[in-house]
């Protein structure tokens, strides 16, 4: 095992480090080795990595016991100290530790971090480039705090893209850049991106919509490729409830989805607002997602927030609820009807867009993501309730106290929507934590260009690094 890169990358998976970090080593003569996503296996994953970077790749899951050990709880229960995340959260915010039995997620999780530990004990990176999703992302940060090891996770720009940050927590607020460029030149930047996002030549959704049947199909294919890839494991005794699903469970999940898909036409979604109706808007996260389960995991339950805007609603308004078009069957009929039935709540259409209850918003409501982003772009005041950048614009507002919270909206009530000048410079603010880099729509490999930005700020970083140290 080679030893002292200059940067560890941390969760991807064979593609981008083929496409993305593979490139930058050869643009840079950088150092860089993998700890490959935990839910790639040796034996099915070597063949995609060229002869010449086997020796990067790192397998975190290699030889996982059958029997796992009991729980070092001393050493959790230290790393669960070092962040305001923890280590339930690490259970939590996981698609499968989290269906496990908790005890055994707990053996699961300490039995991973000691061995995260070993191997970053050993090679001694200099900085660990990780993302934000899975428990190995959270795990990695605890561990490297412990060990005095710079870690930053990656932060993409919806809008513009092609842009990308730094963040050294779990959630965007720390976001930074490490390459300076000049102020008018982000100024500039802002009022393109402001134009464009007004006359709608852009969005900042990163999937495009459609239609449910034709999303139903087009995903056949890549369904029936993971269906191959779950078999293959069982035949390779590869297969962990820990970082797989199962052939079980993904039978299950597709029915499931299928039998929402079906109930949801038995339900009367609104397709856009109603003209002269006053109204808030809450656009439903997708879940399980990064953007509040691990970047908001206390204010994750959903529904329980639909709850609380509904009880600062004014009598003559109402809220507007509106599902992920990438999630909406996995929204059951009664979940649904539990919704609906709460006080002054309408249910817009998921494959509506969401431009049309945006526009016309009084208040946008969102824990996270792109939709509080859209909502600060147009103007709107928008109330989040998850430390974000997007609290860089003006018309942005974050909830902190759940027990003032009817009185900060009647107080924001009262404000301005913001002018283009006031967007403009909070967009400027936005954009000056990022710097040129690589998106994150991976269906798309990066351009010679992106490369080449993102392996600049990468050695920004590291200077940075290196400085500090």
């Amino acid at each position: 095992m080679k030893r002292n890169p200059d940067i560890l990358t941390l969760g991807y998976g064979n593609k981008l480090i083929n496409t993305l970090w593979i490139p930058i080593k050869e643009i840079s003569g950088l150092k860089i080795m993998h700890l490959i996503h935990p839910s790639f296996t040796r034996s099915m994953n070597e063949r995609n990595i060229s002869m010449e970077n086997k020796d990067e790749i790192i397998y975190i899951n290699d030889n996982l016991p059958v029997s796992l050990p009991s729980a070092n709880f001393e050493y959790i229960d230290y790393l669960d100290s070092l962040s305001d995340f923890g280590i339930n959260n690490c259970i939590l915010a996981d698609s499968f530790l989290s269906k496990n039995e908790y005890s055994d997620s707990l053996k699961f999780i300490s039995f991973i971090a000691l061995r995260m530990r070993t191997l970053f004990l050993e090679i001694k990176p200099k900085v660990i480039i990780s993302g934000f999703e899975g428990f190995h992302s959270s795990l990695s940060m605890f561990i490297s705090k412990e060990l005095n090891i710079p870690w930053y996770a990656v932060v993409y720009s919806s809008l513009p893209k092609g842009y990308s940050g730094f963040s050294n927590t779990l959630d965007t607020r720390n976001t930074r850049s490490f390459v300076d460029f000049k102020l008018d030149t982000k100024k500039e930047l802002a009022k393109i991106t402001y134009n464009k996002f007004i006359s709608k030549k852009v969005g900042a959704d990163i999937n495009v919509i459609e239609s449910d049947t034709i999303s139903v199909l087009k995903n056949i294919p890549i369904r029936l490729k993971n269906l191959i890839y779950i078999y293959k494991r069982y035949i390779k005794g590869e297969q962990s409830s820990y970082l797989h699903r199962s052939l079980y469970s993904s039978f299950r999940h597709y029915l499931r989805q299928r039998f929402n898909q079906i109930s949801h036409k038995f339900i009367k979604f609104e397709t856009k607002p109603k003209e002269g109706q006053l109204f808030f808007f809450y656009p439903i996260h997708m879940q399980p997602e990064m953007s509040i389960d691990v970047w908001s995991p206390f204010l994750s339950e959903q529904i329980n927030i639909i709850k609380i805007i509904s009880r600062t609603l004014p009598p003559s308004t109402i809220l507007y609820v509106k599902l992920h078009p990438l999630d909406a069957y996995n929204w059951s009929y009664s979940q649904i009807k539990e919704i609906e039935k709460i006080a002054g709540v309408n249910i817009a259409a998921a494959f509506s867009p969401s431009r049309l209850f945006l526009e016309k918003a009084e208040l946008v409501f969102a824990i996270q993501g792109t939709a509080a982003y859209e909502g600060a772009l147009l103007g709107k005041k928008v109330i989040t309730f998850g430390r974000n950048m997007v609290e860089d614009f003006k018309n942005v507002y974050r909830i902190k106290d759940l027990n003032s919270i009817k009185q900060k909206i009647n107080n924001i009530l009262l404000e301005p929507n913001s002018s283009k000048a006031e967007v403009i410079n909070g967009l400027t603010l936005y954009l000056s934590r990022l710097a040129p880099g690589v998106h994150n729509n991976w269906e798309k490999s990066p351009t010679n260009k992106q490369l080449k930005d993102f392996t600049i700020h990468l050695q920004a970083l590291l200077k940075n690094v290196e400085y500090n140290n």
